[in-house]
């Protein structure tokens, strides 16, 4: 297990330092994420500008669940996010180049690109 973990901090740690090679692109991408986080808050907004409840909910209740789940969404996304690629690469064959590395496989999936 704990070898597992570093090699996850390793492959993760390698891939920060690749992204940050384009400092202005990390930037960019960054303040767009969050651009289209807001964004969708945003319209969500909209809605209850309109109406002071939505299907029983009020705009804190709804911001608080669009916070938890953008977070628990963000955070899967970040440690698990490439395994759902694992089937393309059994197909074209890149997950034999995985299997032969002494790392182990799930850590090198999960931190992936």
């Amino acid at each position: 297990m704990g070898e597992g973990l570093r090699a996850y901090g390793l492959i993760v740690a390698m891939w920060v330092r690749s992204s940050m090679a384009y400092r202005m692109s990390f930037v960019l991408t960054t303040l767009g994420a969050a651009a289209g986080s807001f964004l969708d808050f945003v319209a969500i907004l909209i809605m209850f500008a309109h109406v002071e409840a939505l299907g029983g909910f009020t705009v804190a209740e709804v911001a608080l669940l669009y916070a938890a789940t953008s977070t628990s969404l963000g955070l899967a996304d970040l440690l698990l996010g490439n395994l759902d690629r694992l089937g393309s690469r059994i197909r074209d064959g890149t997950l034999d180049v995985l299997l032969v590395r002494p790392a182990p496989v799930f850590a090198q999936v999960a931190a992936d690109r």
